[in-house]
């Protein structure tokens, strides 16, 4: 009624949810402070298990530049497996293929480069993917894959800045 005060509803602000404290970090730079946050909500593999295809790349980062190429690994894997359509997925298959490849996994780096170039054929690695996919049949010896990958790359990109070198190798591997 007039006169009376009214009883006033002070509604608080909703709090303003952002990006986990660890992405900011890493975002930021900082891969150490991002992997203690991480461990201070519980690890990477809670992380993981809730991640959005941008923050398993970003996890893939913190872990890369702690030591843990195998957790690296199981998050660009997972973008790969959950998120296939996303279009981090290309760039989670180049990382995946250069990850395997500087562990000596040379069929695995090629599996990896095959998954970019069907995620994203013209994209900016594929002529990269498309000779790494080579170089890996070439080193494992398979004359068989080696051959299939080379004419690829040579359908593909005809005048490729790797071509001669490749075919080189490939002669040399069948002689």
């Amino acid at each position: 009624t007039y006169g009376e005060p009214a009883s006033v509803t002070v509604n608080e602000p909703a709090p303003v949810s952002g990006p986990p404290e660890w992405e900011t970090l890493a975002e930021s730079g900082d891969f150490h402070a991002a992997k203690a946050a991480l461990d201070r909500l519980g690890g990477f593999q809670r992380a993981s298990d809730r991640a959005s295809a941008s923050q398993l790349l970003v996890l893939a980062d913190i872990a890369r530049a702690s030591g843990g190429r195998e957790q690296a690994a199981q998050a660009l894997k997972r973008v790969l497996s959950a998120y296939d359509s996303a279009p981090e997925a290309p760039l989670a298959a180049w990382t995946l293929g250069n990850l395997l490849e500087q562990a000596g996994d040379r069929a695995g780096a090629a599996e990896a480069y095959a998954t970019y170039r069907r995620l994203s054929p013209t994209g900016d690695f594929a002529e990269d993917a498309a000779a790494r996919q080579v170089d890996a049949a070439l080193s494992q010896g398979n004359l068989e894959l080696g051959t299939r990958a080379m004419e690829e790359y040579a359908q593909n990109f005809p005048k490729g800045r790797r071509l001669a070198e490749l075919r080189k190798r490939l002669n040399a591997l069948a002689a």
